[in-house]
């Protein structure tokens, strides 16, 4: 569920979503051994770092080939979990070692081009590193994970020193995070323009190779449309924004953003290209029906480490995510109790204000 909107957190360097799938497993185990908040919040870090340099490591060494969030993933998880359940240094290399072995391979790219249920590996990778580390607990054992190759482990260097969780970036749209430039260039254009769809004979996008690959001009699913770079586009166009309500409950289907999806143009931009995957980039053109063309970029996605959401656009996410689910009382009850997590002795408390 973390990742069914598309719209949780992510690391560039690795193409995907270290918190989707950690936090989920940190949670039911922590959940299940009665750890504390601050027990809970160690976990997660010792999981993003070690899941995010998983990924740095395991793409040089698997071929150059950016595979899904459920790869690394499960390493992260079995090191985080590893850290609740205090496992020896044997016993948790163990786990790392079957927390690799057994995690899926699933290649990102091929994802994006062929949306599916299968989502980024994320329940599967929660789910390895998780038994993983209740194996290894008993005494299963696995072959030395990746991290003892030696050949490609810079990142190892930095551990405990650097701390990567700094260079998360946090979505607005629930989208790929691939497409998020284009509909900020977009919707700046719209806004600055005063255009309604009805003026627009087409938006002309120009971004790096990677994002091309989602190119669905008629979702026929949720996952269609989050991974539909000219439905996502054309959406935000007609609403003049983009969210839950545009990928979910047959959103896709609506008329107006199917037919101007149908006048999105992507184009590949070789400077943008050479700058991915440090940087994410789109130019948008808006061109009238009058034949005048207006142009905005090259622009990053919002959220990353350099162009924060900030902590006010944080929560508005977080409140418009949950509305309609929690109650009023019970959403501001749950924000207030995750800003003090470290002090709950239970992470049971978060359990239950997440289900009020």
């Amino acid at each position: 569920m973390a990742n069914a909107l598309d719209i949780d957190d992510g690391y560039r360097k690795i193409v995907g979503h270290p918190g989707a799938v950690v936090f989920p497993a940190v949670l039911a185990l922590g959940e299940s051994r009665r750890v504390s908040g601050a027990d809970l919040l160690e976990a997660l870090i010792v999981g993003y770092e070690v899941g995010i340099r998983a990924g740095l490591i395991m793409r040089p060494s698997y071929g150059n080939v950016y595979h899904c969030s459920g790869s690394w993933g499960a390493v992260g998880v079995a090191a985080a979990c590893g850290r609740l359940l205090h496992l020896d240094a044997g016993r948790l290399g163990h786990a790392l070692g079957a927390a690799e072995c057994h995690a899926p391979l699933m290649p990102t790219l091929r994802e994006i081009a062929h949306p599916s249920m299968t989502k980024d590996g994320v329940a599967w990778g929660a789910f390895v590193g998780v038994s993983a580390v209740l194996l290894a607990q008993h005494g299963f054992t696995a072959i030395p994970a990746l991290f003892a190759d030696g050949r490609y482990n810079a990142p190892l260097d930095t551990l405990g020193h650097e701390y990567e969780i700094r260079e998360l970036y946090f979505k607005p749209y629930p989208c790929c995070r691939w497409f998020q430039p284009a509909i900020e260039g977009t919707l700046t254009l719209r806004a600055r323009l005063r255009v309604g769809p009805e003026e627009i004979a087409r938006i002309e996008i120009a971004t790096f190779g990677a994002a091309l690959d989602g190119q669905v001009r008629v979702p026929r699913s949720q996952e269609e449309a989050e991974y539909s770079l000219p439905y996502c586009v054309a959406a935000a166009t007609v609403h003049g924004a983009f969210g839950r309500e545009q990928v979910t409950n047959g959103g896709w289907n609506d008329p107006q953003s199917l037919e101007m999806a149908q006048r999105i143009q992507v184009t590949l931009a070789p400077d943008l290209d050479a700058r991915f995957p440090d940087e994410t980039l789109a130019r948008v053109a808006i061109v009238t029906r009058d034949g005048t063309r207006h142009e905005v970029g090259p622009l990053p996605a919002r959220g990353g480490a350099s162009n924060p959401l900030g902590e006010g656009a944080l929560r508005h996410k977080y409140f418009g995510l949950v509305d309609g689910i929690l109650t009023s009382s019970a959403a501001i009850a749950l924000a207030q109790l995750v800003d003090h997590i470290e002090a709950v002795p239970d992470v049971r408390e978060l359990v239950a204000a997440m289900q009020a």
